[in-house]
């Protein structure tokens, strides 16, 4: 039985299957802000899949004969993916003790954070390793990406539709930040949670100008639209550190397009256009944000009424300001009441709070209304589950950003290999974004799964790199 389901099943299904786990997985991790009941269903089908998909790995793997299988373990299982998967052990030990030792309902409210760390670190990290693989089946895999990214795209541009109408505002509803639904409707608005609608926004903004460099014809004519779609979404999202990160990492992307690009024979010259075409990219897309917020005043009603908490009205500019300005303000006690909490106890240094409890732990120490992130992800792996934890992380950070400085700086030879360092440089806006946000582990996070798949591709690429560096010498 199992030699013929080898024979139906084969390395080419394995590799289309386990991408559309990540397709959906990162689907549900956009659409569940926009439309919770639909998460749940994504979720629920997404784990089936999973599950089906992990019983045929592992009868494929029980047909291979012993010594193909420890070669194949030992290529699985790199230092990065060491680090990682020591990282998941962190967190079941974490949801384990806490919920032993305080409350068994912290075991099952960690459930979905186990699960999104589990396909993160053993499907879609390896995905990455894998995706640039010559065979024929990467042609398939760039299709389902590339339509994964159209629909994002379409769904994204529904959702500012409405937005545009008017009829959904961000606000404080029962001390959470949520949606306002008039007219006994479930509508979508930009702002149901700016930082994290800003993080992945501004990622697929930036992955979307990257396709533009890679595609022709019709398709870069798709991605410019895609790329406007999401610029949009991030400029009304209200996310400023996101935002500033997006900034930086467009000039830079833009400074390498035209030192590639452009034919330049004096080097002082070449230098020059690059520089300024990054300043220039720079100071374009902050007047096109004024520009999207002058139309969406002038397209959308003014003055529309929300209640807050104590049942009184307040307009929509008095909604933005508290949620934005006040949280701006407040990140350095956020910092600081989260480093009291890591060092309250030997047990929350050795293995944090889980990430089930601790916007609820921060909340009741600041004494706000509402319940708050640690706003930096290094803090956010540490009070998650412990220091330990946090010290592989930043290894697995260190590696990985050791790999991107040696790719970034190494020569270009072969024709269109410099526009790999353009998916570098969303690896730094990833890094950039996230000293004020924590949206990379542990959450079912767009930007933390594209971080993780983007760091499997930099391992993969590093590898190739030495083992044609170590053929050059050989040779």
């Amino acid at each position: 039985m199992i030699g013929k389901l080898k024979d139906i099943v084969n390395k080419r299904t394995i590799i289309i299957l386990t991408l559309m786990v990540c397709c959906l997985h990162l689907f549900a991790s956009v659409f569940r802000f926009f439309y919770p009941y639909t998460f749940y269903l994504f979720t629920f089908f997404e784990q089936l899949t999973l599950d089906a998909l992990g019983i045929i790995v592992g009868l494929l793997l029980i047909q291979e004969d012993v010594e193909h299988r420890k070669l194949y373990l030992k290529a699985y299982f790199s230092k990065e993916q060491i680090l990682l998967t020591g990282i998941y052990i962190a967190l079941i030990l974490s949801s384990f003790f806490n919920a032993l030792l305080n409350n068994m309902d912290i075991w099952a409210g960690n459930a979905g954070y186990r699960f999104d760390m589990f396909v993160c670190v053993f499907i879609i990290f390896p995905v990455g390793r894998f995706y640039n693989s010559k065979e024929k089946v990467y042609k398939v895999v760039r299709r389902i990406v590339e339509l994964f990214l159209f629909f994002l795209a379409a769904v994204m541009g529904f959702i500012l539709i409405n937005t545009f109408q008017g009829k959904v505002l961000h606000t404080i509803v029962e001390g959470n930040i949520g949606m306002a639904v008039f007219n006994n409707t479930l509508q979508f608005s930009v702002n149901c949670h700016p930082n994290t609608v800003g993080a992945y926004s501004g990622l697929l903004f930036l992955l979307c100008f990257y396709f533009v460099w890679k595609s022709k014809g019709v398709k870069k004519v798709l991605y410019i639209t895609e790329s406007i779609i999401h610029y949009v979404v991030l400029a009304l999202s209200n996310s400023r550190g996101a935002y500033f990160s997006m900034l930086c990492v467009a000039a830079c992307m833009t400074a390498v397009i035209v030192y590639y690009v452009l034919p330049h024979k004096n080097t002082y010259l070449k230098w020059m256009k690059t520089f300024l075409a990054g300043i220039l990219i720079f100071g374009l897309l902050i007047i096109l944000r004024d520009t999207v917020f002058s139309l969406y005043a002038m397209i959308t009603p003014p003055k529309t009424i929300v209640l807050n908490d104590s049942g009184k009205t307040i307009q929509q500019d008095e909604v933005i300001r508290q949620l934005n300005i006040g949280f701006v303000n407040n990140r350095h006690k956020i910092w600081k009441c989260t480093l009291h909490l890591i060092a309250e106890k030997p047990l929350y240094m050795l293995l944090g709070v889980t990430p089930y409890q601790v916007s609820v732990m921060l909340g009741d120490r600041l004494e706000w209304e509402i319940d708050v992130y640690t706003h930096n992800q290094i803090l956010e792996v540490a009070a998650d589950i412990g220091i330990p934890a946090m010290v592989l992380f930043l290894v697995f950070s260190f590696l990985v950003a050791e790999k991107c400085l040696k790719m970034g700086f190494e020569s270009v030879v072969e024709t269109d290999q410099w526009k790999r360092k353009l998916l570098l440089l969303i690896l730094l806006f990833l890094a950039l974004a996230n000293v004020m946000e924590a949206t990379l582990l542990f959450y079912d996070f767009f930007s933390g799964s594209v971080f993780i798949l983007l760091c499997g591709w930099v391992c993969k690429q590093f590898q190739m790199g030495q083992q044609r560096s170590d053929e050059n010498t050989s040779n």
